[in-house]
């Protein structure tokens, strides 16, 4: 048996799960090292998806069961850093 998931960077304080999914995942965060972020999920092509501002929680549910299965990329954005992780949507 495979592991088809992908691995979270859990050193950075994030956790996508699940991944691969069926369109809605969550995002968790240590929110000391994320008080406030900006999280863009772009398509293959770069094409933003969903685009928010994210602040003083610890779990963000994203919802992409609309989009088409395929790869994507979350991109979360602090005022020091930016963090990218692929997320792949299956049906």
């Amino acid at each position: 048996l495979t592991d088809l998931s992908i691995p979270n960077d859990r050193s950075k304080g994030i956790l996508i799960y699940p991944n691969p999914a069926k369109g809605v995942f969550s995002i968790v965060v240590d929110k000391s090292k994320y008080p406030g972020m900006l999280v863009t999920v772009t398509n293959a092509n770069g094409t933003s998806v969903i685009s928010r501002e994210c602040k003083g929680e610890t779990e963000y549910l994203f919802d992409l069961s609309k989009s088409p299965q395929g790869t994507y990329f979350v991109k979360i954005t602090t005022d020091t850093e930016l963090v990218v992780t692929k997320l792949v949507i299956i049906n």
